[in-house]
């Protein structure tokens, strides 16, 4: 419905929601952990968390949340943890897409700063988890930022890479 939502951040703790109809920004919590790219999707009404360093812990997550049906005006949103789709490895910076009821995600930043090129697919639908896609790797073991197009076409663009010779 035209609203966008912030959700943590290195120094934000807060959840807001910036209404661009009426130009209004409306605190809907104070409970989030300071959170740095973490992986937001909106699917349905609801809207899908998952990954992300904890600034507190100094610990990137493996957790994935999920909203309830959110309705414009709602003051609180409820999130659930879904145990059944806990990534495969904790991960933040990765470039994540939603087609349909599947979720991909490219890339991003692993324990000890590693980073992957290993593309994931998660059915929304299914109980089986995270399924890594063997036969595709992204260009570069990086971080990255993903976009799907309307025509389904998917670009995913290089975000931060310390490995020296990316360059090349």
């Amino acid at each position: 419905d035209d609203n966008i939502h912030i959700i943590g951040g290195k120094t934000n703790k807060d959840h807001l929601i910036y209404y661009v109809r009426k130009n209004e920004i409306k605190l809907i919590e104070q409970k989030i952990n300071k959170i740095n790219a973490i992986a937001v999707l909106k699917y349905g009404q609801k809207i899908l968390k998952f990954g992300g360093y904890d600034f507190n812990t100094n610990e990137r997550i493996d957790t994935f949340i999920m909203s309830h049906d959110i309705e414009n005006g709602d003051n609180e949103i409820k999130w659930c943890i879904k145990p059944k789709f806990k990534l495969k490895q904790a991960v933040f910076g990765c470039g994540c897409v939603l087609y349909k009821h599947f979720v991909v995600v490219f890339g991003g930043s692993t324990a000890h700063q590693r980073y992957t090129d290993k593309i994931y697919v998660l059915d929304l639908r299914k109980d089986i988890g995270w399924v890594e896609v063997e036969h595709m790797k992204c260009p570069l073991a990086s971080r990255y930022v993903a976009c799907a197009t309307e025509d389904n076409f998917v670009h995913i663009y290089l975000n931060i890479n310390k490995w020296p010779n990316w360059k090349k």
